[in-house]
Formats: structure tokens, C-alpha cells, sequence
């Protein structure tokens, strides 16, 4: 509808159910010439900027280790759980595991292993999973609506990590540590912190972009397929 109204589209993550959706939507933008993103608010944050540049100062990565899990109410005509509505713990709070562990590697994992629970409404309640990335690199994580934990993410290099405060996905502070020293970058959100990602949108349609080079609709595309092949591993039939 945005399309043929010739407006830009920014849209809340996930953008849609399944990679062949986005894949969609970006043939339609292209051909249209219309902008489109999708609202991924961690890449646009101050403090994620800080982690790209600080990656090189603690030598090749290893290993990346994050949580993102909260115990939520059971009420199974929420979407969190509700198939319909696009339930289940990987679109709505592991996408930021695995998209994030992709941007801090700039690769897509090579394999990955997965265990989870599937609940009594047909979606995944609780996930861990390992990606395997080249180099014998690998992220693991968990995301959950059954348990609390901190939702921390770090990053291991060979020289040093990088600690991404809670919560890792909208983090206002990281701490680089290294085998010299120890610094610490904060950079408290200027409103509800989705105003980076507004300020990319605007700078995009000024260029006269169709899509974000921060956050392209190859890196949503390439996190869906992830997220559906995780499903069919174990065994949701809704997809």
C-alpha cells in the first residue's frame, strides 16, 4: 500500500514472517524506486558504532556470547505466542542474537547447531543455538520467554573483549578491555533511542536511496533465512 502510494517504508523488525516476503519487497522497491528498511535500531546506535570501530583493537574475534530472555506472562493470545501473529522467540528476540553476531563478524555463519522448546501453541518458546563462522569462530546464544538472565552480549578477540552492557540490543554503554588498558564509551540515548535509525532513514532519502548501506535489506534477508531454517530444524509446521 506504501509502494503504490510512492511513500518510503521503515518498518519494525522482522520485517516480514519469511525471507521470500522481504525478498518481495525489495524487487517491488527496486523496481519502484521507492525507499525501504527495516527498523533494526541496534546498528544505529552510538554505542554499536563505537564497537565497530573497537573491534580491531582486540585482534581477530573468536567469540561472540549473548542472552536475550525474559519471563513472559502466559497469555497465549499474545503474539509472543500466538503462530498467527508471528509468535515465537527467534522474530522476536533472537533476530538480535543472530543479526548482530553476523554484523560483528561481517559474515554469515557457515553451519550452526540448535536445541529449543517448542510450547503448547506451536512456537518456539526458548532457543540456544551455536553459529559456526570461518576460522573456527563461532556465537552462541540464548533467547528465551521462559527464563530471566542478564542480556549481555561479548565479544572475545585474541587480544582483548568487548562488553556490551545490558540491554546489548539497545546498549547505552560498552567497555573495550584490552591487554593494556580498559575504556568504557557511554552514549545515553538522546530519546527513546530509535532516533538513530530515523535520522539514517532521513539521510538515506535525502541521498536518494532505496536502501540503508548500514542496515541493507541483504542483512534482513540473510537473518529471516537463518531464523526459517532454525524452524524447520525444530519441527514448527506454521512456517
Amino acid at each position: 500500500m506504501c509502494f503504490n502510494a510512492g511513500k518510503p517504508v521503515m518498518c519494525e523488525k522482522a520485517l516480514t514472517m519469511t525471507a521470500k516476503q522481504s525478498e518481495h519487497l525489495r524487487e517491488v522497491s527496486l523496481d519502484k524506486g521507492i525507499f525501504i528498511m527495516e527498523a533494526f535500531w541496534s546498528k544505529f546506535l552510538p554505542v554499536w558504532e563505537q564497537i565497530q570501530m573497537w573491534k580491531q583493537k582486540i585482534g581477530p574475534i573468536k567469540l561472540v556470547q549473548s542472552n536475550f530472555c525474559f519471563k513472559a506472562e502466559r497469555n497465549y493470545s499474545d503474539r509472543l505466542f500466538d503462530p498467527a501473529q508471528g509468535g515465537g522467540a527467534l522474530h522476536d528476540i533472537g533476530i538480535y542474537n543472530i543479526a548482530l553476531s553476523n554484523h560483528v563478524f561481517e559474515q554469515l555463519p557457515l553451519n550452526w547447531q540448535i536445541t529449543g522448546e517448542v510450547g503448547d501453541t506451536g512456537v518456539e518458546e526458548s532457543v540456544s543455538a551455536i553459529l559456526e563462522y570461518e576460522n573456527g569462530a563461532s556465537a552462541t546464544f540464548t533467547c528465551s520467554f521462559n527464563i530471566n538472565t542478564p542480556n549481555t552480549m561479548v565479544i572475545f578477540g585474541e587480544h582483548g573483549r568487548i562488553e556490551v552492557a545490558e540491554p546489548f540490543f539497545g546498549a547505552e554503554k560498552a567497555t573495550l578491555v584490552t591487554d593494556k588498558d580498559t575504556k568504557i564509551f557511554e552514549a545515553p540515548h538522546l530519546g527513546a533511542g530509535f532516533e538513530y535509525q530515523i535520522a539514517e532513514a532521513m539521510e538515506c532519502l535525502r541521498q536518494n536511496k532505496i536502501q540503508s548501506d548500514k542496515h541493507s535489506m541483504k542483512a534482513t534477508i540473510d537473518t529471516l533465512r537463518i531464523i526459517e531454517q532454525m524452524r524447520k530444524k525444530l519441527d514448527i509446521k506454521w512456517i
